[in-house]
């Protein structure tokens, strides 16, 4: 079966895994591709969130973690798979496995389907399917130490994030709940002040993209256990390239951010206030020349503009890789012109919706 041209598998550990491409869903390969450690980076950091951070482990970073791919294999002696588990041992020793769907990968797929029209395998826009399956010619390898001990090793660590001890029941006391949050999905912390002022950056806009960060702190509840994201402030982009459809932070913008964050971090006295997220405003209607003929006879528009763009997935993914509590806000029209929003924080590897709550003042850390 053809590689894809999309990247070379070399020099990078594999997980066992592998995408194949297809022009039709049942149709012969095009290509296959390896998905290798850096294609799980996003999977990665959420099963560290999920199995790690919020049961009881908030100071254990990520690279002090085992994680194992375990691929699930669809019929008996067929090599598809129905997604795949992420298997990881927490420093009890315990190993607690978080499942993920083929449509994880879906990003890497279209990246792959991207290369392939690029390189003329296939007609511009042409729609392709794909499926995963099991890689045997790229094993995961087992996590052993060389026999001699002698040869050089380099590992990047990263320190795990500064969480405060904060009361759950506290801040549940007095928020007010802004959409659906399931109760297997950690909850997120809004200050009314920084909601007010992320609309505001978000649909100053108008007629473009405009918007900001979000910052505050990470907070754990010793009770609970629980581990959350609190958003204290916004830290609006300045000289920014904002066009109709597209936000562009530039360097003299980053250099704002920063520069506003350590003032912000020398006035509260927190040094652990951090970037928790972005928002931005999507000020477009969602449709062009076209009116819902149902309009009339519904109670609720749901027609909107607010949703995670391809571009707003790749931004989101390199500005906060492995920090898996990391938020987008985004803001936008209904169909009728009426404001609304949704917040998304990743979920099965991707940039989900979710509800969130609304709070005037946090409490005391405990």
């Amino acid at each position: 079966m053809p590689s894809c041209p999309a990247k070379s598998p070399n020099g990078q550990a594999g997980t066992g895994l592998a995408i194949v491409l297809m022009a039709t869903p049942d149709g012969p390969p095009l290509c296959t591709l390896p998905v290798t450690r850096s294609d799980l980076t996003a999977v990665r950091s959420e099963a560290w969130r999920e199995c790690c951070l919020r049961r009881g482990f908030p100071r254990t970073g990520l690279a002090d973690l085992r994680i194992d791919v375990i691929p699930h294999r669809g019929s008996s002696g067929s090599d598809h798979c129905n997604g795949y588990a992420l298997a990881v041992q927490t420093p009890d020793g315990k190993v607690t496995q978080r499942h993920y769907s083929n449509a994880s990968l879906a990003d890497l797929a279209s990246q792959a389907a991207k290369s392939l029209s690029a390189a003329g395998a296939i007609e511009p826009r042409a729609r392709c399917y794909y499926r995963l399956v099991v890689d045997c010619t790229q094993p995961q390898p087992a996590p052993s130490r060389s026999s001699t001990g002698t040869e050089p090793r380099l590992t990047v660590r990263r320190a795990p994030p500064a969480a405060r001890s904060q009361s759950l029941s506290s801040l549940l006391s007095q928020a007010e709940p802004i959409g659906e949050t399931p109760d297997d999905v950690f909850p997120v912390f809004y200050m009314a002040k920084a909601h007010a002022k992320a609309e505001a950056a978000a649909r100053r806009g108008v007629a473009v993209e405009s918007g900001a960060m979000l910052c505050g702190y990470l907070a754990f509840c010793e009770t609970t256990s629980e581990f959350f994201p609190v958003i204290t402030d916004v830290i609006e982009a300045a000289e920014a390239e904002e066009t109709e459809f597209s936000l562009a932070y530039t360097g003299t913008s980053w250099l704002c951010i920063q520069e506003a964050l350590r003032q912000l971090k020398a006035k509260r006295l927190e040094p652990g206030l951090r970037l928790l997220g972005n928002c931005h405003g999507h000020n477009f209607m969602p449709h062009r020349d076209r009116a819902c003929q149902k309009c009339d006879r519904q109670t609720t528009c749901n027609l909107t503009s607010v949703f995670v763009s391809e571009d707003d997935q790749t931004w989101h993914a390199a500005v906060f890789a492995q920090q898996p509590w990391a938020l987008c806000h985004i803001f936008g029209l209904n169909a009728r012109g009426q404001p609304v929003s949704q917040l998304f924080t990743i979920h099965d590897g991707r940039l989900k919706s979710r509800g969130y709550y609304l709070i005037d003042k946090t409490p005391p850390r405990t």
